[in-house]
């Protein structure tokens, strides 16, 4: 609720203490830190949030293309076309990949 009304720095911070608590186990505590990151412009903590929801088993299509977000603003670009291929294949929001790419 608070990334969607724009308070980005308060959502990070609960998203950080929701990822620590046992009752997250789910990758979706995890994705959302990791678009609260990426949003806030904390590339490398995106990204290990983002694998994080990914190793939990996260289902969202959109989270490969969140990966090769956070990949290119490290500069791993090539790491990212494959994430983007992965976005695609998943049925990613065109809108979204068209942000990414």
């Amino acid at each position: 609720v608070l990334l969607g009304l724009g308070a980005v720095d308060e959502a990070l911070a609960e998203l950080r203490r929701a990822t620590l608590s046992e009752l997250a186990p789910e990758g979706r505590a995890w994705l959302a830190l990791g678009q609260a990151a990426l949003r806030r412009g904390y590339a490398g903590e995106a990204l290990r949030a983002l694998r994080e929801a990914e190793r939990r088993g996260s289902r969202s299509a959109q989270l490969p293309a969140l990966i090769a977000a956070a990949q290119i603003a490290l500069g791993e670009r090539a790491a990212a076309r494959e994430q983007l291929e992965r976005a695609r294949a998943a049925g990613a929001d065109p809108a979204v990949l068209l942000a990414v790419e």
